[in-house]
């Protein structure tokens, strides 16, 4: 296998992930960003979407619903508001998802807040679609 990195998936609630990983493909705020062995160093905001990992024992797949990920040339964190396995996202999970980002919507004050909820909104949307839930 290629070189590895040390990988960590961390939730409010439990670690989900801690493995040795040859890539993690991260649902970046600005487009996905894959963390590989000898990356530079950087901090990155995630967006909702599926991160992935890829080691010798196959592929893992996550859904997040944003965090930060602190990356680097030998360890990636990625620090989660929630997320869980891919196999356990089902289309009640996901419209829940979608029912909280349009309240928070509905809710925002000014510009900005109003501009970061519906893009949140948009991106649950489309990932709904993606995956037929």
């Amino acid at each position: 296998m290629a070189e590895t990195i040390y990988f960590e998936l961390i939730a409010p609630d439990k670690r989900l992930l801690s493995a040795d990983v040859s890539e993690a493909v991260l649902p970046g705020q600005e487009g996905d960003l894959a963390a590989q062995a000898g990356r530079g160093l950087l901090i990155l905001k995630l967006r909702p979407g599926i991160l992935t990992t890829r080691a010798k024992d196959g592929e893992k797949q996550f859904f997040l619903r944003g965090g930060f990920a602190d990356v680097g040339p030998d360890k990636t964190t990625v620090l989660a508001e929630y997320a869980i396995p891919l196999e356990e996202l089902t289309g009640a999970v996901l419209t829940d998802e979608i029912a909280q980002a349009q309240q928070a919507l509905d809710d925002a004050k000014d510009d900005a807040r109003k501009i970061s909820s519906w893009d949140r909104l948009e991106r649950l949307q489309t990932l709904k679609i993606r995956l037929a839930l």
